[in-house]
Order: structure tokens, then C-alpha cells, then sequence
């Protein structure tokens, strides 16, 4: 029998979701996009804060302030998770105030998490001038010909302002890839970075041997934030991002609904603002990997209650979407 597992980090800490039993029973063959649409999910208590399970460190840590963006691998024996956490930073070119850092935490069981290479980050920022020297996050890792490769997003100081875009404070981060033997020690791979906003995915398509990134980028779609596709065939040459994926006016329509149906459920956490004729929705990321001859996007929806300064007030959704 096989079960989906989620891991996510909701606010400062990680927690665990698995598909159950009693509500879908799947049986030894291979499972198809239709299971993924009917699946369901329920959160398992973990041992951290909250029952999350995963959560900051101590005072003086590369993680103190908060962690986030969990990307795991399993063995069969040993969970690998690496993760992005912060810790405040006096640099007054380090973006947000926080210095973001990839960290590595195994686990036999998915629930209680030991960090690794003695409580340090195992990749830090690049010297003066490079990509990813003023912080490094939302990684991606592949096990893939007996190495860990992994994506992560490269931040240099740039923000949007300094491209002449809005929200001007948003930093600007760049793609690049490091490679790995052990998880532990990376080397980076000297290659160009991928344009993209803050948020980007990466996955492999073993069929084909490509590698896919999907972008978020924030001017070329009809509605605000949208989905730029880059793929390549061998990790260093990649074509033109191009518009794959957005919002459209039934999202726009819709959009009023799903806000009412946030606001009457009492038992979700509620948006600070809430402005009806600033309500909007646009797409902040989507990851996408190959199913059964299917492309399956996991699209997150913003739905945007209210305008805060040169920010916004909302939440997630995650939908599903597939392409061939």
C-alpha cells in the first residue's frame, strides 16, 4: 500500500501530513492523478513546538529566528531533510534583515529530526559579488546517478526596486545548482543563475532527461504573479523562461468566494486586512514533476484581502492542475 507524505513548515516550525487509511485504501498497483485528487490528509503530531516537528534553534544558531522550504529524501532507512533557517543579520545589504542559510536534519521516522555537520549550515553564502552572497534559500534537492544535486534560490542584495519593479522591497533571487556525494558538502556548479522572483521550483523528467524549472515571475502574465518554464537537457544550457501557467478572470471571479469561505471558518487563521476592493488573486509558485505520462503542477493561489504598505495581507491555496 502507498501513502503520500507531506512535510510543510507553517510559520516558525515543520509539521507532518499523511494520507490516511480509512479514507483512502490504495492497493499495490502503480497510483494515478486520480488518487492525488481525492486524496486527504491529516496532520500527525510531532514532538516540537506546537507539535510541529521541526523547529528554531537556540540562541546564536544559523536558524534562531525562523526555518522554512523543507525538501526531503528517503532512503528506505534515513529522512533527509534539508532546510533554509534564518538568523538576524546587522549586514544592512542582506535583504528582509535576515541571513537565510541551507541546513541539513535526519530523521529515522520522519517526526523527531537531528540537525547535521555539528548544528551548521551545509551551504553558506558565496564571496562578495557572487549570486547567492547575501543569502541562500528555498533549496530543491534531486537524488539522481548517485549524487544529491540541488537547486536553490541565490540572493546577491538585488532587489525589485533596483530593476525599477514593484513591490519595490521584494528581493530578487537567482537559480544556480550545487552538487553533493553525502548531502553534507556541496559544490556549486559554475553556471549561469535563472531569473525568477522569490520563488522558484525545479524537478527531473526521467522519461526525457529533462530537467524542468518553473519560475515565478511577475511581469508577464495577465494577473499579477504568474509561472515562467525553463527547461534544459544538460543542467548548464537553458532556454528562455516562458508564460506557462497564471491566474484568469474565473480566478478573479472565484476569488470573492473563496475569501468569504475563509472568513466564516473560525477555526483558520484570518487575515489582518480585509479590503473587498483590493481582494485579488494571482499564482506565487508551483511545482511540477511527471506522472504517469501526465505533467501534475501544484500551483499555490494567493489570494490577496488586503494592501499592506508596498505588501500584502492573505493566504494559500494549493490546487492541482496536469499537462501533457
Amino acid at each position: 500500500m502507498n501513502k503520500f507524505i507531506v512535510i510543510a513548515m507553517i510559520g516558525l516550525g515543520g509539521c507532518v501530513a499523511v494520507q490516511t487509511d480509512e479514507e483512502k485504501e490504495i492497493s499495490d498497483r502503480t497510483p494515478i492523478v486520480t488518487d492525488l485528487e481525492s486524496a486527504t490528509f491529516e496532520r500527525v503530531a510531532g514532538p516540537a513546538v506546537k507539535e510541529s516537528v521541526f523547529d528554531v534553534g537556540p540562541a546564536g544558531s544559523f536558524y534562531s529566528a525562523y526555518v522554512g522550504s523543507p525538501t526531503v529524501d528517503y532512503d528506505g532507512k534515513v529522512f533527509r531533510m534539508w532546510f533554509v533557517g534564518a538568523a538576524e543579520s546587522d549586514d544592512p545589504s542582506v535583504p528582509y534583515g535576515y541571513l537565510e542559510q541551507i541546513g541539513l536534519a535526519t530523521s529515522a521516522d520522519g517526526l523527531k529530526w537531528v540537525v547535521e555537520n555539528e548544528g551548521r549550515p551545509v551551504l553558506s553564502p558565496g564571496p562578495d559579488g557572487s549570486a547567492d552572497a547575501k543569502s541562500l534559500s528555498h533549496p530543491y534537492v534531486l537524488r539522481t546517478g548517485g549524487r544529491f544535486m540541488m537547486w536553490y534560490g541565490a540572493i546577491d542584495g538585488t532587489i525589485a526596486g533596483d530593476l525599477g519593479l514593484t513591490p519595490s522591497h521584494v528581493r530578487v533571487e537567482r537559480i544556480c545548482v550545487a552538487t553533493s556525494h553525502d548531502g553534507i558538502h556541496w559544490r556549486r556548479l559554475d553556471c549561469p543563475g535563472l531569473p525568477c522572483g522569490d520563488e522558484g521550483n525545479l524537478s527531473f523528467d526521467q522519461d526525457t532527461g529533462t530537467y524542468i524549472a518553473t519560475l515565478k515571475e511577475g511581469e508577464i502574465g495577465p494577473y499579477g504573479r504568474s509561472i515562467g518554464l525553463a527547461t534544459s537537457m544538460d543542467f548548464e544550457h537553458w532556454t528562455h523562461p516562458e508564460l506557462v501557467f497564471h491566474a484568469d478572470e474565473r480566478d478573479q471571479e472565484l476569488n470573492r468566494e473563496v475569501i468569504a469561505a475563509r472568513l466564516d471558518d473560525r477555526s483558520l487563521t484570518q487575515p489582518v486586512y480585509n479590503v473587498p476592493e483590493e481582494y485579488f488573486v494571482d499564482v506565487y509558485n508551483m511545482g511540477v514533476f511527471r506522472y504517469e505520462g501526465l505533467f501534475v503542477g501544484l500551483p499555490a493561489f494567493f489570494h490577496h484581502t488586503g494592501d499592506v504598505d508596498e505588501n500584502s495581507d492573505g493566504f494559500h491555496l494549493v490546487q492541482l492542475t496536469s499537462s501533457r
